[in-house]
C-alpha cells in the first residue's frame, strides 16, 4: 500500500474509532453475515459515502486511513492485483479496504461503469473490497435481522404480516444454514443463488415487523437447520426434493396437495417457436437437440425426466429442461416443471400451473393461508413436515462455516403442527371472514398425480433411415408427433 498524500486529524479518528468500536460490541463480527454484493453487475469502478461520515481502513489495520465527512465520495477501482482509491487530492492503493460508516449510519455503494447507469444502494453495517478478476470483490458485513429484514422485502411481495413473519423464519434459516458453498472470503451472494438482497433501501414496515417479532427463530429438523427452500405458487401441489434436484430425500421437504395456491400461475400457457426451442436445448446441453419427449413424471405431476432426441440421445431432469429454457427465453416462460407440451404447428405449447421449482414454503399460499387468518406457525407446519420452531438459535455457533451446524446455544424448541385445511376453531368472527374469503375466491386446480397427465408423452421427430424407429411398446400412452 502506498500514498502520495495523506492528511489526518488524530482528535477527529478518536472520536470516530470510539464510534466504531461501540458498534462493534453491539454487533461481533461472529454474528455478522457476509453477503457478497453486486456480483451480476461485475463492477470495475465504484463509488463509496456515507450518510453520517466514513471510515476507510487498509486490511485489517485498527487505524483508519482517512475520515470521509457526511456525503463526501471514495472512488475505488481496480488497479492490478489491487484496489486504488481516490478521495478529492488522496490517491492510495491497497491490496483490501474496509469501509464503515460512523455513528451507525449507512453507507452508499453507487456502481459508476459496468453496469446500468445511476445503480445505487444502502447498506448497514461495513463493506470490505478487494480486487478479484479484475474486477471489485464487495463483501457487506451486516447482522443477521437487517439481512432478514432486506430479503423479506425483496422476496415476499405482500403485506400480510403473518406470511412474512413465516417468510423471516425461512430467510433467517437459510441463511443460517446454507453457508460454505463459496468459500471463505463470503457466505451468500444478494441474489438467486443465494436470496435477494438489495440492502436497505428494500426494507418495508412489514418486513422490518417481521424480523423483529421472529428475531432469533429458526426451523429445525432433528436438531439441526432445515433446507429451508421456498418458491412463489405450488400450481396445487408441493414437491419432493429428491423428485426436482438430485438430493437426498429430505423429510421434511415432503411433497402435498397444497389448496392455497389462489394466484396468476395457477394455470399457465407458455409458447415457444420450434427452432427457436430447439436452439437453445441444443446450446444448453451441447450436441444438436432435434426434438424431445417427455418421460417420466413424479408422483405430484410434475416432469422428472425428459429425453433429448438427437445423435446421440440424452436423458436430462425437468429441472435442467427448464432451466435451459429459462436462459433463452426469461424466467416467466416456463414457469414449473408441472406442464405438458404439445405441437401447433411451427410451435411448441407448454400447459402448465405453478411457479418455481415447488419445494418447500409457497410464497401465494404463504398470503393466502394468511388471509385466511392463519398464523405463522401454521403456515411453516403445513409446507415443512415435522419440523419443530427453534427460538434465541446461536448465531455464532451456526456462522462457524460447518455445512449443517446443530444448534447450540439457549434456545427453547417449539414442534409445530400443521393447521387443519378446513378451519372450525377461533371466533365466530373468524371463521366466517374466512369462509366467505374461500367462497369468494376461484378454486384451486385439482392435481391429482397420475390423473389427467398421460404418463408418457411428448414432443419428437418422426424416424427416418438415419434414426431407426422406436420399439413403441415401451412408450405406452399417446405420442404427439411432428
Amino acid at each position: 500500500m502506498s500514498a502520495l498524500s495523506l492528511r489526518r486529524s488524530p482528535a477527529l479518528l478518536v472520536v470516530a474509532c470510539v464510534l466504531v468500536c461501540s458498534r462493534a460490541a453491539a454487533l461481533p463480527a461472529d454474528e455478522l453475515l457476509r453477503i457478497r454484493i453486486l456480483t451480476r453487475h461485475q463492477p470495475e469502478t465504484v463509488e463509496l459515502s456515507g450518510e453520517e461520515g466514513l471510515l476507510l481502513f487498509a486490511g485489517a489495520n485498527v487505524e483508519p486511513l482517512h475520515r470521509l465527512a457526511p456525503g463526501e465520495i471514495a472512488a475505488l477501482s481496480v488497479r492490478g492485483s489491487e484496489v486504488f482509491v481516490e478521495m478529492g487530492d488522496l490517491r492510495l492503493n491497497a491490496l483490501s479496504l474496509r469501509a464503515v460508516p460512523t455513528a451507525g449510519g449507512a453507507l452508499t455503494v453507487r456502481v459508476a461503469r459496468g453496469a446500468s447507469p445511476g445503480l445505487s444502494r444502502r447498506y448497514g453495517g461495513s463493506l470490505s473490497v478487494s480486487a478479484e478478476g479484475g474486477q471489485l470483490q464487495l463483501v457487506n458485513h451486516i447482522d443477521v435481522e437487517t439481512y432478514v429484514a432486506s430479503v423479506v422485502g425483496s422476496e415476499y411481495g405482500f403485506d400480510d404480516l403473518e406470511g412474512a413473519k413465516a417468510m423471516a423464519v425461512i430467510i433467517r434459516t437459510y441463511a443460517l444454514r446454507a453457508l460454505g458453498k463459496f468459500g471463505e472470503a463470503y457466505d451468500h451472494v444478494d441474489h438467486t443463488l443465494s436470496q435477494v438482497y438489495t440492502g436497505l433501501d428494500a426494507i418495508t414496515p412489514t418486513a422490518r415487523e417481521a424480523a423483529r417479532l421472529t428475531a432469533g427463530e429458526i426451523l429445525t429438523y432433528d436438531g439441526h437447520p432445515v433446507e429451508a427452500v421456498y418458491f412463489a405458487a405450488s400450481g396445487g401441489h408441493t414437491a419432493d426434493n429428491d423428485a426436482v434436484w438430485n438430493t437426498p430425500p429430505r423429510p421434511y421437504l415432503r411433497g402435498r396437495p397444497d389448496p392455497y395456491d389462489r394466484s396468476p400461475h395457477a394455470t399457465w400457457q407458455f409458447v415457444a417457436p420450434r427452432k427457436a426451442l430447439l436452439d437453445a436445448l441444443s446450446e444448453a446441453f451441447g450436441f444438436r437437440v432435434e426434438g424431445f419427449l417427455i418421460e417420466a413424471r413424479s408422483r405430484d405431476g410434475r416432469v422428472q425426466t425428459i429425453t433429448l432426441l438427437g445423435n446421440p440421445e440424452r436423458s436430462v431432469s425437468g429441472n435442467d429442461f427448464r432451466l435451459a429454457v429459462l436462459r433463452r427465453f426469461g424466467t416467466t416462460s416456463l414457469k414449473s416443471t408441472l406442464f405438458d407440451a404439445r405441437v401447433r404447428g411451427n410451435e411448441y405449447v407448454f400447459d402448465g400451473r405453478g411457479f418455481g421449482h415447488g419445494v418447500g414454503l409457497s410464497q401465494w399460499g404463504a398470503h393466502e393461508m394468511a388471509r385466511q387468518g392463519h398464523t405463522y406457525r401454521d403456515i411453516l407446519a403445513f409446507y415443512y413436515t415435522n419440523v419443530t420452531l427453534q427460538k434465541g438459535a446461536d448465531y455464532a455457533a451456526l456462522l462457524k462455516r460447518e455445512v449443517t451446524p446443530a444448534v447450540t446455544g439457549r434456545t427453547t424448541t417449539a414442534p409445530i403442527e400443521p393447521p387443519p385445511v378446513r378451519s372450525g376453531a377461533g371466533p365466530a368472527e373468524a371463521r366466517n371472514a374466512r369462509r366467505a374469503a374461500a367462497e369468494a375466491a376461484p378454486p384451486p386446480p385439482t392435481v391429482t398425480p397420475g390423473a389427467g397427465v398421460p404418463s408418457w408423452t411428448g414432443v419428437f421427430r418422426p424416424a427416418t433411415s438415419a434414426s431407426p424407429a422406436r420399439d413403441d411398446a415401451r412408450r405406452p400412452g399417446r405420442r404427439i408427433g411432428w
